[in-house]
């Protein structure tokens, strides 16, 4: 059983010390479990296909071996906001983040696809009734992908982007390089991005920040970026001093002002003097421009906001 914030960061506060460490910040920290493996024979993956990979798979330090099986069946990994990382940004194999928006999924072309191969999916980040849209789903645990990946036959289709990230990029893009003032948000994730400690983690809150960090920062690997699948007060935060108390610099990012939780927590950190930054985005960025976002994919869903 994965440990917990209060297991692994000495958190008191409830509900947060009971929240299990998210994936990404296991691997992070080094302290994953392959967990229960499963079936050594693999259904066939018949095709059209992808790959929908959830951060079980870095709590379970099966990165490789996902990597390993998509390179051996020739498909693309869909990953969800919870597994950033699983494949640099601009590797081939990724397709992009899913789980954030309405039509995440249906522009991922879910719809289309014969067969999905689901690993490591946490049932409360992303809901069956979202990306579940027809096609058969193989299920693999994180821990088989390994060993599966040497007797997976090879897809003859070539990979392609699908629209989803192609319309995000069309987005994140421009937003990079904006000189605006306010701030496009695009542009505050780029500058957290090239403000972030070597080796370090940046956790952001869910909500305005943790859904422009999902959606558009080019993750290089995994444990970068933690977006937390529940919405509770301070749980950044908690991810942070975490990271901060096992020595790995991390960076939160919220929307202000800060909750009281995520004051407290922060002034902790400092106290104790660990590595950790708290940076709260304000009238210094553009949150109007999320509705570029909403045209894209739809109404958020992620963090329990479609009921």
């Amino acid at each position: 059983m994965r440990p917990t914030l209060g297991e692994v960061g000495g958190l008191t506060e409830e509900p947060l010390a009971s929240q299990p460490v998210p994936g990404a910040l296991a691997a992070a920290l080094g302290i994953t479990d392959p967990g229960p493996g499963g079936a050594d024979v693999l259904a066939p993956i018949e095709g059209p296909a992808a790959i929908l990979a959830g951060p079980e798979v870095l709590a379970a330090g099966a990165l490789e071996g996902l990597r390993a099986f998509a390179c051996a069946a020739h498909l693309g990994v869909l990953n969800t906001f919870g597994a950033k990382g699983v494949f640099r940004w601009d590797d081939r194999h990724h397709l992009g983040t899913a789980g954030l928006q309405a039509d995440d999924f249906r522009l991922a072309g879910f719809a289309d696809l014969r067969t999905v191969v689901a690993t490591g999916l946490d049932p409360t980040e992303v809901r069956p009734e979202h990306w579940r849209l027809g096609a058969e789903v193989v299920t693999v645990a994180p821990s088989s992908l390994g060993a599966l990946a040497g007797r997976v036959a090879r897809s003859p289709r070539p990979i392609h982007r699908p629209a989803l990230y192609e319309r995000i990029a069309a987005v994140a893009q421009p937003g990079y390089r904006s000189d605006a003032r306010p701030r496009h948000p695009a542009r505050a994730v780029a500058d957290l991005r090239d403000d972030l400690p070597p080796g370090g983690l940046l956790a952001a809150q869910p909500g305005p920040a943790g859904w422009w960090v999902a959606r558009t920062f080019p993750t290089e690997r995994p444990g970068q970026v933690v977006v937390p699948p529940v919405a509770l007060p301070g749980i950044a935060a908690a991810v942070g001093l975490t990271a901060a108390r096992r020595a790995v610099p991390a960076v939160v990012v919220t929307t202000g002002p800060p909750d009281p939780v995520t004051t407290d927590l922060v002034a902790r950190a400092r106290a104790e003097r660990l590595p950790l930054r708290l940076v709260c985005w304000d009238d210094d960025v553009d949150l109007s421009r999320t509705a570029e976002l909403i045209a894209v994919a739809g109404p958020l869903v992620a963090w329990g906001t479609d009921g």
